[in-house]
């Protein structure tokens, strides 16, 4: 079992910084070695001539970097076509519709997100346990949220655009198999034949600055196995944040639409309350809050708050009683409007409601209600009917 935190974080950053600098050494030792052991005046002529003629590379991404939106940039990360980003095919480095189509046929080839998960942590988050399938790549094996806090911004733009590795926007997916025929589907596409420099840029800018550092977050608990079946769970979620400054935000925020205790529409294929979603998946949902839900009426909510913000919202999710699992059992029908238009509609008319099939039944009492029911086979349906129920339908067919 391995639980990645913070503190596991903090030791990866450490290791890779090292690498870095002692990477950075020996290829300055090498060039040394490499130009001392020239020896002869033309090497000398054409190292200085390439020295005078090539400025080195800005590799901080100037002005193209500080200018890109890094909020765009993670919507971009999720799905890039969405209508939130901007991106239309007038507005985008593809030929044809044909390549787009293309693109939307076999999204999930295409969406960063599917590769590198919502937490960037690849097959070390969120997506343990997310199996390709033929409509599906697999998971990468890296930790993108590390190797973005170390690579600088241009060699993060170079990778993304595209290299002789990189899977063209033309190949074929229609025969992949995760198990017989998987190389080429799970080779990252080249962006540069489909997104603009800019939109690139944006990607950076957020892989960079935006995104967020999920171990400030919770603590993702990965048990013993191998993608993808490892099982996965989550603790400590808000880490520090205040739960009542986080039921603030969620009322100010979230309440309009899911309800004062998240409840009124499920969410994820219906399947959710929000905080049973915020509890099982904060994977995705510390990506949602700060990008939105791409495709609904839920924008970037949080994209102009801190982590602290984020924090507290994560830790009020942590009350079942406050944000529960399952939505509450339906309140009983007290209408008799309601119940009436609902039972008998089809086949009677009463008080202006229904059709008169069999026959109008304004101003029946509760007692002839309950014998028709008793007596007629047709109506035996509604034996279900309560007599409380049956007081209403009396009350409404009499006034």
């Amino acid at each position: 079992m391995k639980i990645y935190n913070k503190f596991y974080r903090q030791y990866f950053l450490t290791k890779m910084y090292c690498y870095n600098a002692l990477y950075k050494t020996l290829l300055l030792a090498v060039i040394s070695v490499l130009a001392a052991c020239g020896g002869g005046k033309n090497n000398a002529t054409t190292t200085s001539s390439q020295s005078s003629s090539e400025a080195p590379m800005d590799m901080s991404g100037g002005q193209a970097y500080e200018e890109a939106d890094g909020i765009v940039g993670g919507q971009l990360y999720s799905k890039f076509w969405a209508s939130e980003t901007g991106f239309t095919l007038g507005n985008s480095n593809l030929d044809n519709q044909g390549q787009l189509d293309a693109v939307t046929g076999k999204s999930d080839f295409f969406r960063c997100k599917q590769c590198h998960g919502w937490d960037r942590l690849g097959r070390d988050g969120g997506y343990s346990n997310r199996a390709p399938s033929t409509s599906r790549p697999n998971v990468a094996d890296i930790n993108l949220a590390l190797v973005s806090e170390v690579a600088t911004p241009r060699a993060i733009f170079d990778s993304i655009k595209g290299s002789a590795n990189s899977r063209s926007v033309d190949v074929d997916l229609s025969n992949y198999d995760p198990n017989n025929n998987a190389a080429t589907g799970d080779q990252m596409p080249a962006y540069g034949e489909i997104l603009t420099d800019e939109q690139i840029w944006d990607i950076v800018k957020y892989l960079k600055e935006e995104a967020l550092d999920t171990t400030a977050i919770y603590d993702i608990v990965l048990e013993n196995g191998q993608y993808p079946n490892r099982p996965r769970s989550f603790q400590n979620l808000g880490v520090n944040g205040s739960p009542t400054s986080g039921d603030a935000i969620y009322t100010n925020n979230c309440a309009m639409c899911h309800g004062v205790d998240g409840t009124k529409i499920l969410v994820d294929g219906e399947s959710y309350t929000v905080g049973r979603h915020m509890r099982y998946k904060p994977y995705e949902d510390q990506h949602k809050v700060k990008f939105g839900h791409l495709g609904s009426t839920m924008g970037p909510i949080l994209k102009d708050s801190d982590i602290d913000d984020i924090q507290d919202l994560f830790a009020a999710m942590n009350d079942v009683t406050k944000y529960p699992d399952e939505q509450p059992a339906p309140e009983p029908v007290v209408d008799g409007k309601t119940l009436f238009t609902l039972h008998c509609s089809d086949c009677h008319s009463g008080n202006g409601v229904g059709a008169s099939t069999f026959g109008d039944v304004s101003n029946q009492s509760a007692a002839r209600i309950t014998s028709e029911i008793g007596s007629v086979p047709l109506m035996q349906s509604l034996s279900s009917l309560t007599s409380e129920e049956i007081n209403l339908i009396a009350d409404f067919l009499s006034n």
